[in-house]
């Protein structure tokens, strides 16, 4: 059985940075999970990849890699003031990852004392699958260099995902293109919000047709700020 605890406000940040970008197509059941490996929280849905950095949140790792289904990171996500008898701060999220006859299971526990596990307030129980396997996205964040500011265009509504977290985070978009080794092959955009997440955009081409597509601007004003759809420049007011 494999366990990762950590305070439910860091738990419910990193679900909501990771959630959009967890498949809802059951074709490829694999990317309807979200996997936690090392320091890092992965999904992908194939148009983009989120990481987050779980790095001193955790009190408790996972010596394998977890695999949490989708259900499983949207009740976290989700969990406010209607199922909590005190405020969030004072709950840990206690996730277990355990085997059973059918696959494995994972189990999300709200409790108030990380050393006495009589004091669950709150169980849920999820289907974990069977033989999952979530492809190796954590590569894609190794050696990124920066590319030439261009205009790239991208699949409609994909953006909608890094800019509502940037919104409920409270941290500003940060976005930088991406350089591989042919010059002919468009490169991801790399998108980072806050400190811990970051994510990856893969366009769908240059500039040409943008119908139904979202467009990523690199005009950048005196301030340096990028341009994208849905952000309005303003700077948060918490951090």
């Amino acid at each position: 059985m494999q366990t990762l605890t950590m305070p439910l406000t860091a738990a419910k940040l990193m679900c909501k940075a990771i959630l959009p970008h967890i498949s809802t197509d059951d074709i490829t059941p694999s990317l309807t999970y979200a996997l936690v490996e090392g320091n890092y929280a992965f999904a992908t849905d194939r148009y983009s990849v989120g990481r987050y950095d779980i790095t001193n949140l955790a009190d408790s790792g996972t010596d394998e890699p977890m695999l949490l289904p989708r259900k499983a990171v949207q009740f976290l996500a989700s969990v406010g003031a209607s199922v909590l008898l005190w405020d969030e701060a004072f709950y840990h999220a206690r996730i277990e990852w355990m085997p059973h006859q059918h696959g494995r299971r994972v189990q999300v526990a709200l409790v108030y004392d990380i050393n006495d596990a009589d004091e669950f307030h709150l169980v849920r129980v999820f289907e974990g699958g069977k033989d999952v396997k979530f492809p190796p996205v954590a590569r894609l964040f190794e050696d990124l260099k920066a590319g030439a500011e261009r205009r790239f265009i991208t699949v409609g509504g994909q953006l909608d995902k890094f800019v509502a977290f940037s919104r409920s985070s409270r941290h500003n978009l940060r976005v930088t293109t991406t350089r591989g080794g042919r010059a002919d092959k468009l490169s991801p955009v790399l998108i980072e919000v806050g400190p811990r997440f970051k994510g990856l955009l893969q366009p769908t081409g240059d500039i040409g047709s943008s119908f139904g597509n979202d467009i990523i601007d690199f005009a950048s004003d005196q301030d340096g700020d990028t341009n994208l759809p849905g952000d309005t420049g303003e700077q948060p007011k918490g951090n």
